[in-house]
């Protein structure tokens, strides 16, 4: 590197003076800082025509652990790996397919180029928008797919739009700040608020023998709880809970039930109608003994509550048509296991029994379900 001259100055009466040296014998230089800032777009709307860098690194000694955030794409839980050396957001198709296979792929003869830290070119399949919920935020932000083998990267270009735990990211642990938190985030989609589809069964109802169908026309109601009652209705139609039905043979009354958020629950009158002709399975509740058996061992417990447990079971369409209830907005039939049947009990237990067998340190009656285990690890 060249050094640079001492600079002259001139003095006031127009003579050259030097500049004093320090007493090292060389000029003092001041310290600069420098900042590169590069400029980049909040989210791009397509990275067509561009040559993107990939700067992560690998550690093979695994001493320094990659920082995995859980996000939800398209309703499937993702973790990603946060990488503020990559420009852009990629999944490799292998994890494409696997997790969003449905989701078409746009503009696959982009001509976007993507290199690694090495320099390497990193084959580009193409691009699309997903749907990202992270936490209580929600944004639809671009993608790239990759040909290659890899992690899921979350690049710059999604980092203006989520707002991420950078406490959490920055801070130096060897245990995580919050594993409920952490858990939570990594199964977003469990803890949104909607109701749950518990997927590959359904329920049927069994009448018995020479059943009389039975058909009541719908009680006077409240004024004050009609337009509740009607705003309960619409919102068990648009989720899916019931269906708006104009002819029945069977029809049941509803009683609407006062909720403490100001809100009704509609429940059914079944005992007048189908309560008395079902032919209720028998199916064991658990006991006492049986639970403290199967959590036998355990250090640390969690108990979780299904939310519209009895909701989240699907009717098959020839039991529908026994569960209509009659209301002032006419009639509706669920499409749901209702909580009122005298069956359901029984049928639900008989489900979550089946859904946990062979689960070590699990245990449950009904909606409520207990998880216990000897440590940290076995617990998460």
């Amino acid at each position: 590197m060249r050094k640079c001259p001492e600079k002259e100055q001139k003095s006031e009466s127009g003579k050259k003076k030097w500049t004093p040296k320090s007493k090292f014998g060389k000029k003092k230089k001041k310290q600069q800082k420098i900042c590169f800032i590069e400029e980049d777009q909040a989210v791009r709307q397509s990275v067509s025509g561009s040559d993107w860098p990939m700067f992560t690194v690998a550690d093979s000694r695994g001493k320094c652990k990659e920082f995995i955030v859980p996000v939800a794409i398209d309703g499937k839980t993702v973790d990603m790996e946060l990488d503020t050396g990559a420009s852009v957001t990629i999944i490799p198709k292998s994890i494409w397919t696997d997790v969003l296979t449905s989701k078409p792929v746009e503009h696959t003869d982009i001509d976007v180029k993507l290199q690694s830290y090495s320099g390497h070119e990193i084959p580009v399949i193409g691009e699309a928008k997903v749907q990202v919920a992270y936490r209580d935020q929600e944004a639809v932000l671009p993608v790239v797919i990759t040909g290659n083998d890899g992690p899921v990267l979350m690049g710059r270009d999604w980092l203006p739009v989520l707002k991420l735990e950078w406490g959490q990211i920055k801070r130096i642990s060897l245990e995580p700040v919050n594993k409920l938190d952490l858990l939570q985030m990594k199964y977003s989609s469990l803890f949104d608020g909607n109701l749950g589809t518990i997927k590959g069964i359904s329920a049927h109802l069994k009448l018995k023998e020479n059943a009389v169908p039975q058909f009541f026309k719908p009680r006077p109601v409240p004024l004050a709880l009609k337009e509740k009652i009607a705003d309960e209705l619409r919102r068990l139609e648009t989720i899916g809970v019931m269906e708006k039905v104009e002819f029945s043979d069977w029809a049941t009354p509803i009683v609407p039930v006062l909720k403490p958020d100001g809100s009704v629950r509609i429940c059914g009158d079944y005992k007048v109608t189908i309560n008395p002709v079902l032919d209720v399975p028998e199916h064991p509740m658990p006991t006492a003994d049986d639970l403290f058996t199967q959590l036998n061992g355990g250090e640390k417990f969690t108990k979780l509550d299904l939310s519209s447990a009895y909701q989240q079971v699907l009717l098959d369409e020839e039991s529908r048509k026994y569960v209509t209830i009659n209301t002032h907005l006419g009639l509706f039939r669920y499409t749901r296991l209702p909580f009122d049947i005298a069956s359901s009990p029984a049928i639900f237990q008989k489900i979550m029994d089946s859904v946990m067998n062979g689960l070590q340190g699990v245990g449950g009656i009904l909606d409520d379900l207990i998880i216990t285990g000897s440590n940290d690890e076995t617990f998460s």
